[in-house]
C-alpha cells in the first residue's frame, strides 16, 4: 500500500484520494515496458483497476517527464472528432486557428518530453489509434499508456493484460501472518476498516476475508463493492450471501465463474440491496457523462419514487454503498460514478422505459443554465459563473449531441452554442464551438433568428482565430439569412463584424468609425457586455492609429462602467490598455503598476490571453528600462502562451512591432545565446509565478556570460536531468532507464550537454553540475 503525490511536477494528475494497494510487480513492469515501447495499452476486464494501475505508475513517473504527466478521461467522449481537443484542453492548450487538427497537437508535443494517459479508448478504438498513431510519429520524446477493453492494433504497441488481484489458493489456510501475501486480502482488509474502523484480520477472520476474495475473483471494484456490505453484515454473513448467489448462477456446478460474469452478479446483487428510491437514482444518474451536482440531480433524477427533498439522502446512501464517489470542485460537491455502474444504470434507466424522459430533463436543464450565461455575465459574479461551468463541459456536450439528433431541437441547440460563448472563449474552446455552430447549421435548412444569431457568433470566434474568410463568409450568409435586417440587435451584432474586419484588414480609420458605430447599437439595444468587448477593440484601434487622448478618454469611461457593476473581464483589458498608453507616454512607472493591477484582478479568470498581454507588455517595459535579462524571460513565458492560443498580440501591426523592437534590444544587450536562456528560464508559469515576476517578488539572476558566474543553467530542463544523472556515474543506458527514454535519445542528450557546454568529458560534466548546485543554480 502507497500513496503517491506528484504535486510538485507538471501534469494534472494530482495525489491519490484513496490508497493504491498492491500491484507492486505490476507497475515496475509497465515502467520497464515504458522505458522501452513508446506506446504501452493495458487491457482487462471491467473492473480489474486498469485505470488505478495507469494512474499509480504516471504518479511514479511524474519525476521523468520535463513536461508533465497528463490523464485524459475518455469515458465522457462519444465523439471521435472531439479526442484531440479534448487531449488538447487537458494538456492546457487553447488553439486560435482555422481547425483543431491531430496536427497541430502533433506540432506542440513535437520538441517535449510528455507522458499522456489516455483512460477507456475501447469505444472510441478507432479515433484513438488513429490519434496515437499520429502523434507518436511526429513526437519523438512523447510515450503513450492507454488502458482499454481491447488493444489499439498500432506497430509497436506493447499490450499489457491486467489480471485481477492476487490470491490464496482454494486449499490454502490463510492466517493473519499469511494475509498479507494476497494483494486482494490486502484491498479488502483496507477498504473494510474505512466501513468499519473497529474491523481487525486475525487467524480467525482472515480464512472467510480470503474466501470471500477468492469467491470474487480477486476484482478491485468486486471487492470494493462487497465490503460496502459490511456495514450491515457479518463476515461470515457476507461470504454465505456470495456463495448463495454463486452457486445459483453457476447451476450449483464446481465450474469457475467468468470473471465479468462475477462482475455483473456483484453489480446486481449492489442493485438488489439498494432501496427503491437508490435503485431510481442510479439508474437516472446514468444519464451524466461524468461528474454531476446536487443541484442538476435535484431538477434531473427527481419523480417517483423520488422527491427533491429526498436527493441528498439517496445520494449519500449511494455513496455508502460505493456505487458513488464525491469530491469538491470550486467549493461544490461533485458526484461520480464508474464507467461500468454507468452502463449498469443506463441498462435499467431503459429497462424502465425511462431513457428518453430523463435525457429531455438532461437537455432542458443544461440549455435553461446556458441561456443564463449571457445575460448574468455583465456583474460582479463573473469569476464564480465560470467556476460553476467549468466543470459541466462533459454535460454540454451530451446535451448538444441530444438536440442535434432531435429535428424539434435543432434551433434550440444553434441558440445553446451561441448561448456558451463567453464559456467558449474563456476555457479556450472556441473551436469546439465552430464544430458545433457547423453541425447545426448543416442541419437546418430554413433561415430564422437562430441561424442568423449562429453565423454571427460563429464569424466572431473566426476572427478570434484569425480565420478572416470563413468569418467574412458567415458574415455574409448571416445577412442573407436575417429575417428582420433592422433587428436592433443584429444590426449591432453586424456592425461589430464589420469593425473587427476592418481592423484585421488594417483599415483602422473604417474599423474606428464602425466599431463607435457598433457600441452605440449595443447601449440601444440594452446589451452593454457586448458594448464593453467592442470597446476593448474600438481601444486598440485607437492606440495603433496614435490617438492615446481619445483611447484614454474611452479607457476610463469603460473602466467606470465596469466599476458600477463590479464587471472584471472588461475592465481587465481597458486597463492592460491603459497600461499601453501609458507605456507609449513613457510612464513607465505607471504602467508597470496597470500591469500589476491587470494581473491580480484577471488571475480569478484565468485568461490566457490577458496574461500573455500583460507579461508582454512588461518585458517591452524591460527592456526599455535597460533589464533586458527579465525582458527575454518575460518574453518566453508569453510566447509559450501564445504558442498554446494560436494568437499574436491581436493581430495588431503596431503590438507586432513593440514585441519585435523588443527582441532587438535584448538581444544587442544581451547577445543571441543570453537571450535564448532566457526565454528558456521558465516559460510555462502559473498566474501566481508570473504575478511575481512581474511584480519583481522573483527577479531572475543573470550574470554576464562574460567570466561571472550564470546563475541559471543553458540546458533545456530534459538536458538539466541529463546531467545530473551523469553526474552521478550513470551510464547512457542507465540514463535512458531511469527517465524512460531509448538509448540512442540518452546518447543524443549527451551530446549535445557536451556541446552546449564546450566540454569534452563526462567528468567535466559532474564537476559543473556540482558547481552549479554550489552557487544555487536550478540545474536539477
Amino acid at each position: 500500500m502507497s500513496t503517491v503525490s506528484p504535486a510538485h511536477y507538471g501534469g494534472n494528475l494530482g495525489a491519490e484520494i484513496t490508497s493504491f494497494v498492491g500491484r507492486r510487480q505490476e507497475v515496475e513492469q509497465i515502467k520497464r515496458h515504458l522505458a522501452t515501447s513508446r506506446l504501452v495499452t493495458l487491457t482487462g476486464v471491467g473492473g480489474v483497476g486498469k485505470t488505478r494501475l495507469a494512474r499509480s505508475v504516471a504518479n511514479r513517473l511524474a519525476r521523468q517527464f520535463g513536461d508533465g504527466v497528463w490523464f485524459v478521461d475518455l469515458a465522457p467522449l462519444q465523439d471521435e472528432g472531439l479526442l484531440a481537443p479534448t487531449v488538447a484542453t487537458v494538456l492546457g492548450l487553447q488553439h486560435r486557428g482555422a481547425g483543431w487538427t491531430v496536427s497541430v497537437l502533433a506540432d506542440y508535443l513535437r520538441d517535449r518530453t510528455t507522458l499522456i494517459v489516455l483512460d477507456g479508448c475501447e469505444h472510441l478504438i478507432n479515433g484513438c489509434a488513429v490519434l496515437v498513431d499520429s502523434l507518436l510519429r511526429h513526437a519523438p520524446e512523447l510515450r503513450i499508456m492507454t488502458t482499454s477493453r481491447e488493444a489499439l492494433g498500432l506497430t509497436g504497441e506493447r499490450v499489457y493484460q491486467v489480471l485481477p488481484l492476487s490470491l490464496p489458493g482454494d486449499n490454502l489456510t490463510v492466517t493473519k501472518a499469511t494475509a498479507n501475501n494476497y494483494e486482494a486480502v490486502d484491498l479488502f482488509v483496507e477498504r473494510a476498516m474505512t466501513v468499519r474502523p473497529t474491523f481487525e484480520l486475525t487467524d480467525v477472520t482472515a480464512p472467510v476475508v480470503a474466501a470471500i476474495c477468492h469467491r470474487l475473483d480477486g476484482i478491485p471494484l468486486a471487492i470494493e463493492l462487497a465490503v460496502s456490505r459490511l456495514n450491515a453484515l457479518s463476515l461470515d454473513e457476507l461470504l454465505a450471501r456470495l456463495q448463495d448467489r454463486f452457486k445459483l448462477l453457476v447451476g450449483g456446478s464446481a465450474a469457475a465463474l467468468p470473471r465479468h460474469k462475477t462482475l455483473k452478479e456483484l453489480i446486481s446483487w449492489s442493485w438488489e440491496l439498494c432501496t427503491q428510491e437508490e435503485r431510481a437514482l442510479w439508474a437516472r444518474a446514468s444519464v451524466f457523462p461524468s461528474d454531476f451536482s446536487l443541484r442538476s440531480a435535484e431538477d434531473i433524477c427527481v419523480g417517483a419514487p423520488l422527491d427533491r427533498e429526498s436527493i441528498l439522502d439517496v445520494l449519500s446512501g449511494l455513496i455508502a454503498k460505493t456505487i458513488l464517489t464525491v469530491h469538491e470542485s470550486g467549493g461544490v460537491a461533485r458526484y461520480r460514478m464508474l464507467d461500468t455502474l454507468r452502463q449498469f444504470g443506463k441498462a435499467k434507466l431503459t429497462e424502465f422505459g425511462e431513457d428518453i424522459a430523463v435525457r429531455d430533463l438532461h437537455f432542458d436543464y443544461f440549455q435553461r443554465m446556458a441561456s443564463t450565461l449571457e445575460e448574468t455575465w455583465f456583474g460582479d459574479r463573473q469569476a464564480e459563473l465560470l467556476d460553476s461551468f467549468r466543470p459541466e463541459h462533459d454535460n454540454f456536450r451530451v446535451a448538444l449531441a441530444s438536440a442535434f439528433e432531435d429535428p424539434s431541437r435543432y434551433a434550440l441547440g444553434l441558440n445553446m452554442v451561441a448561448d456558451l460563448w463567453v464559456f467558449w472563449m474563456a476555457t479556450g474552446r472556441a473551436n469546439e464551438a465552430r464544430r458545433w455552430f457547423d453541425r447545426g447549421l448543416r442541419l437546418i435548412d430554413v433561415s430564422g433568428p437562430e441561424q442568423t444569431r449562429a453565423l454571427q457568433t460563429c464569424a466572431y470566434l473566426c476572427l478570434m482565430e484569425s480565420d478572416y474568410d470563413n468569418a467574412t463568409r458567415m458574415v455574409r450568409q448571416a445577412r442573407r439569412a436575417a429575417a428582420d435586417a433592422t433587428d436592433p440587435d443584429f444590426v449591432a451584432r453586424t456592425t461589430q463584424l464589420a469593425g473587427l474586419t476592418a481592423m484585421y484588414d488594417r483599415d483602422l480609420v473604417r474599423a474606428e468609425s464602425l466599431l463607435i458605430e457598433a457600441i452605440s447599437y449595443h447601449l440601444a439595444a440594452g446589451n452593454a457586455a457586448a458594448s464593453l468587448d467592442t470597446a476593448f477593440s474600438l481601444l486598440v484601434v485607437q492606440v495603433a492609429r496614435g490617438d492615446l487622448a481619445t483611447a484614454e478618454n474611452y479607457c476610463r469611461e469603460a473602466i467606470k462602467v465596469c466599476d458600477a457593476h463590479g464587471e472584471r473581464w472588461s475592465k481587465s483589458y481597458a486597463t492592460w490598455v491603459a497600461a499601453l498608453i501609458s507605456f507609449q507616454r513613457s510612464c513607465i512607472e505607471e504602467a508597470r503598476i496597470l500591469c500589476q493591477d491587470v494581473l491580480a484582478v484577471g488571475r480569478r479568470l484565468s485568461d490566457p490571453w490577458l496574461t500573455a498581454s500583460c507579461l508582454e507588455l512588461m518585458a517591452w517595459i524591460d527592456a526599455a528600462t535597460g533589464n533586458a535579462w527579465r525582458s527575454a524571460c518575460l518574453v518566453g513565458a508569453a510566447n509559450e502562451i501564445w504558442r498554446r492560443t494560436g494568437g499574436v498580440l491581436f493581430g495588431i501591426e503596431l503590438l507586432v512591432n513593440f514585441h519585435n523592437q523588443c527582441v532587438a534590444t535584448c538581444i544587442a544587450q544581451l547577445g543571441e545565446e543570453d537571450f535564448e536562456r532566457g526565454l528558456r528560464f521558465r516559460p510555462s508559469l502559473s498566474l501566481d509565478e508570473a504575478l511575481a515576476l512581474v511584480r519583481g517578488d522573483e527577479a531572475p539572476h543573470h550574470g554576464s556570460s562574460r567570466g561571472q558566474t550564470q546563475s541559471l543553467t543553458p540546458l533545456t530542463p530534459r538536458e538539466g536531468q541529463v546531467a545530473v544523472l551523469v553526474a552521478r556515474g550513470m551510464t547512457n543506458k542507465e540514463v535512458a532507464e531511469a527517465l524512460v527514454i531509448s538509448q540512442r535519445t540518452a546518447e543524443a542528450h549527451v551530446e549535445r550537454i557536451l556541446r552546449r557546454l564546450n566540454f569534452r568529458s563526462r567528468a567535466q560534466v559532474a564537476s559543473w553540475v556540482v558547481e552549479q548546485r554550489r552557487t544555487g543554480s536550478d540545474a536539477d
